[in-house]
């Protein structure tokens, strides 16, 4: 569908709130070598049974549907109050196989989700060149894993608190670099690494530094192992914290200079790093688009890579010292250079026309460079005029509109907002434009867009005027899917600076259920030259700790949802519950016409922590408008603690044509969360000691004794529970009878033992109270190696 509309205007999106709406959380691994098979498991939350993967990249392939595995999950330490009290994601694990060709280009590719309600937010997979080793996580402190250099480690810092070794050799006088990616595809890790010797003395460290942590290099002082750590600064970690570390003592790619250069012309760069074949090299920059990726040639076996920005204005080097003598321009160009050494102020100087507007846009940190700068301008004499620091939010990239208020010479300075800061690396582009050259710039937040049948939602184009650009412009809007129009007239928009008008999507009752690639594409003319203009949709407030990915495509993700008919209702109540015990209560199902099955389970988003609440999904048969959920607490949780847990009703919706849609509800209100006040146990297990020596080849008897408390009469079940970084421990359950307290477990360790100082061994007993209701205890005993 093609809509064109007049209007003077850019864009963004206002989204109504929506029921199931999918998420994508993670994949893991998120990255692969290029000509390998990767067995990757994607996670999200409210997929259903087989989401469709939409994936946004050559050389790489992937199942056009996703198929449900069993669920990674480590529970880890108990979080307590207050930040138990958070709300929490539990997303469901997808098996997701993909084939890397061998010529597959390497970097990011971009990949989203879709159900029948809605489409996920992008997430990022990168393609590597490098050897790759993954995690084979287990649950508990697992040993450092010996790995060989080059290597490109894949990990997941996962559970809170988890801390990740990975030990390699090395020779002296080498030059080891350690780079980690997270943000790259969309880990809100935080992460900090470390480099130790065999002795265990630390060598270094690196902190992240807002959305990413800086390179680890240093030189190793002698032959010997050395051991990476990695956790997150805070020591959180869930399934999303996915990280990609690579080690090499081979060429490594920092930087280039200048940070930009003319479409589809030769441009000679600089190049700064670890162990480069070369310092210089020549890139022919492609004729269309806004960035280009270098990396070094494959022959040279590196890593790395650097984004050149790309435009089609006159590109200027600086020319040091300019700081104490400015450095002659015209305008409209890009001018290119560094901050040398702290405290330096770079200065040019160009010849302005009174009354005419000059934009003024530095573009440093977008490019890697860390100048957080300070742009200004001032008259011959030296008179600051006007100043700018960082653009809006957290952009450091400063940015200036000024009017010239006679004919004459002014300078541009630009320096780092500390004086302390400086160096080679501190390199920056101002792109400067003025009302000589009018154009426009259309933009759009967020990227994705979840509309559902019969419904609406808004529209917000945003239009930023280069100086002297005053005319109207014909937006067109393609790819719509069908059964979506744009509903909104656009009338009496009076020309400013910058102007917004909102347009308003509707979905037919009948539309089809798809997912949408949209572009928006912005025409006019200044004079005699066409302007041509594709709106550019940039992610805007991803999940709390997340860093929004763009998959480059200049699109909007539209995706067309059916909605849920029915919900399930209960009436306000609260209980206290013993921990190790059952908690049921009754709902009531508003169908609202639908006649089918329903399944109930725990939602997988979560208004608070769950802290190990458990549950069995429950099916209501055709027909019936009433059910009763159980929850299981944990015999380990937190005493005192209000626990409240979240229901999901999921069933399948039928359309005329017979396409089935697997659709869901939940609710978070008070009334329909299963609400209990945590008291403590009424049943436990108990050992005379909370160690055990373990000899190989030996078998220990453990006195084993369990106090029940008022109701508890039946027999008692105990058994060990292993978990799977523990290796040659085995035992068989036992009973103790009904008004019986003690009996004794026997443990066998086999020849050969491992992972005995992982985690401990868990002593579970398990009865079932007046109701037939399972009732649980557990302590532990720690193994100790002879």
């Amino acid at each position: 569908m093609r809509t064109i509309l007049a209007l003077m205007a850019g864009l963004n999106l206002v989204q109504p709130a929506l029921g199931e709406v999918p998420t994508a959380n993670y994949i893991f691994p998120a990255g692969g070598q290029r000509g390998t098979a990767v067995h990757a498991r994607i996670g999200g939350c409210n997929l259903h049974r087989s989401p469709r993967l939409i994936w946004i990249g050559a050389g790489v392939s992937v199942p056009a549907e996703l198929k449900p595995t069993d669920t990674v999950w480590f529970e880890g330490p108990v979080i307590p109050q207050p930040a138990s009290q958070q709300k929490e994601d539990y997303p469901r694990d997808f098996a997701c196989p993909l084939t890397i060709a061998a010529d597959a280009p390497l970097g990011r590719q971009a990949w989203r989700l879709s159900t029948s309600q809605g489409v996920t937010t992008a997430w990022g997979f990168i393609v590597g060149a490098l050897p790759e080793v993954v995690e084979q996580e287990i649950e508990g402190e697992a040993p450092a894993v010996p790995v060989s250099l080059p290597v490109t480690i894949n990990g997941r810092i996962f559970p809170r608190e988890d801390v990740d070794a990975w030990v390699f050799s090395a020779k002296s006088g080498q030059v080891i670099t350690c780079r980690v990616a997270t943000s790259e595809f969309g880990s809100p890790l935080d992460a900090r690494l470390e480099i130790r010797d065999h002795a265990g003395r630390l060598l270094g460290e690196q902190l992240p530094a807002g959305t990413v942590t800086p390179d680890l290099r240093f030189t190793a002082p002698a032959d010997g192992e050395y051991t990476v750590r990695i956790h997150d600064v805070g020591f959180s970690g869930l399934q999303d914290h996915v990280y990609r570390l690579t080690v090499t003592a081979g060429p490594v790619l920092d930087r280039a200079y200048p940070l930009g250069g003319r479409r589809g012309t030769p441009l000679a760069i600089e190049l700064t790093g670890a162990n480069l074949p070369q310092g210089t090299a020549t890139v022919d920059l492609p004729k269309t688009g806004t960035e280009f990726e270098y990396r070094l040639p494959d022959d040279a076996a590196g890593f790395g890579a650097v984004r050149i920005d790309l435009d089609d204005l006159t590109e200027i080097l600086e020319a040091e010292p300019n700081d104490l003598t400015p450095q002659s321009c015209s305008v409209p160009a890009n001018l290119n250079g560094r901050i040398q050494s702290p405290g330096d102020v770079d200065t040019w100087v160009f010849t302005a026309k009174q009354g005419v507007e000059y934009d003024l846009e530095v573009r440093a940190a977008r490019l890697g460079s860390p100048l957080d700068a300070v742009l200004g301008i001032t008259d011959s004499m030296g008179k600051t005029l006007v100043e700018a620091d960082d653009s809006q939010g957290l952009q450091t990239d400063a940015r200036l509109r000024w009017t010239a208020p006679a004919d004459g010479e002014f300078r541009i300075a630009i320096r780092d907002r500390l004086a302390s800061r400086g160096g080679t690396e501190y390199a920056y582009r101002i792109r400067v434009v003025s009302a000589e050259l009018p154009e426009f710039v259309l933009s759009a937040t967020p990227d994705t867009l979840t509309l559902e049948r019969g419904k609406t939602a808004n529209l917000k184009v945003t239009l930023d005027r280069g100086p002297g650009f005053k005319d109207a412009v014909d937006l067109s809007i393609e790819g719509l899917p069908a059964g979506v129009t744009v509903t909104t007239p656009v009338v009496g928009l009076s020309l400013t600076s910058s102007r917004e008008v909102q347009l308003t999507l509707k979905a037919e009752p009948d539309a089809h259920v798809a997912v949408g690639a949209v572009k928006v594409i912005g025409r006019s003319k200044a004079g005699d030259r066409e302007l041509v203009n594709q709106a550019s949709f940039q992610p805007v407030n991803p999940e709390p700790g997340r860093v929004a990915v763009t998959d480059d495509s200049q699109q909007l993700w539209l995706g067309v949802a059916v909605p849920t008919p029915f919900k399930f209702v209960g009436e306000f109540e609260t209980k206290f519950i013993s921990r190790g015990s059952v908690y049921v209560r009754q709902y009531k199902i508003d169908r609202n016409g639908f006649p089918g099955p329903l399944e109930v389970q725990l939602a997988d988003r979560q208004g608070r922590h769950l802290q190990g609440v458990s549950a069995t999904p429950v099916t209501v048969p055709a027909g019936e408008s009433e059910f009763e959920f159980a929850v299981t607490l944990p015999p380990w949780m937190e005493i005192g603690r209000t626990c409240r847990s979240t229901l999901a009703v999921a069933g399948e919706v039928t359309d005329p044509d017979g396409t089935k849609h697997r659709v869901s509800y939940s609710s978070n209100d008070q009334h329909n969360q299963m609400i209990a006040l945590v008291d403590p146990g009424r049943f436990a297990v108990q050992l005379p000691r909370a160690t055990l020596t373990a000899t190989p080849g030996q078998r220990v008897e453990i006195p084993v004794r369990v106090q029940r408390g008022p109701g508890l009469s039946q027999p008692v079940s105990v058994q060990v529970i292993t978990t799977n970084g523990i290796q040659g421990v085995k035992s068989e359950m036992v009973e103790i009878a009904a008004g019986a307290t003690e009996s004794s477990l026997t443990i066998e360790f086999a020849d050969q033992l491992s992972g005995l100082d992982v985690h401990p061994l868990i002593i579970r007993a398990a009865t079932r109270d007046e109701r037939g209701l399972p009732v649980t205890a557990e302590t532990s005993l720690i193994l100790v190696p002879r």
